[in-house]
């Protein structure tokens, strides 16, 4: 039964050459951006994983973000982080 699929196969892609090769680019294709999706999500849920505090890093960003969005031209980075800078090592 096995070796009468494999044949059928076989005749079936040399008979169909253009439908096997536009379905098989379409799985490659469907494959590869399942695959490159997957490794930019893992990528982007371990980010802050190994970092002590890594929360605290990832809601610095976030409210860095919020306070640039209504206060456009004014440099955060230094004044923020100089004040965290200082609170980290008080407490």
């Amino acid at each position: 039964m096995l070796k009468h699929d494999i044949l059928l196969f076989f005749r079936n892609i040399k008979k169909y050459k253009s439908a096997f090769f536009i379905n098989n680019i379409g799985l490659s294709t469907g494959m590869a951006c399942v695959i490159l999706i997957f490794l930019w999500v893992t990528d982007e849920l371990s980010v802050d994983k190994f970092h002590k505090n890594g929360g605290e890093k990832e809601a610095i960003v976030k409210f860095q973000e919020l306070y640039e969005a209504f206060n456009p031209g004014f440099s955060f980075e230094y004044h923020f982080l100089e004040q965290a800078y200082e609170a980290q090592y008080v407490s």
